[in-house]
């Protein structure tokens, strides 16, 4: 509430943005949400690794479905071409740390 009020007193005609306001707060919720699905992310695109490469044998239908869906959403909905996504997925499993999605 301090934040608001001294933004307010500052700036009486501005809006209040709150994602710049918060802009801390934001980023360390952003974090956590990423740090609690980091390791689902990791196995999702190890599937897909493994759909790609035709080593299925240990995965579950549903499971090869999702990986088969991820690779075709990083075609059709973010542009890679098919051995560009291979690539990625390949990175993204590699990457050691926390990765900073949303910023710059």
């Amino acid at each position: 509430m301090t934040r608001i009020a001294v933004f307010r007193i500052e700036n009486p005609t501005s809006p209040i943005v709150f994602e710049e306001l918060f802009a801390t707060i934001f980023r360390a919720l952003r974090d956590r949400t990423y740090a609690e699905h980091r390791s689902r992310l990791v196995r999702l695109a190890t599937d897909a690794l493994e759909v790609r490469a035709g080593v299925t044998d240990q995965l579950t239908p549903d499971r090869r479905a999702a990986a088969a869906h991820l690779e075709k959403r990083l075609v059709t909905d973010f542009g890679y071409c098919e051995s560009c996504a291979g690539e990625m997925l390949s990175w993204f499993v590699r990457k050691p740390r926390r990765l900073r999605l949303l910023e710059p």
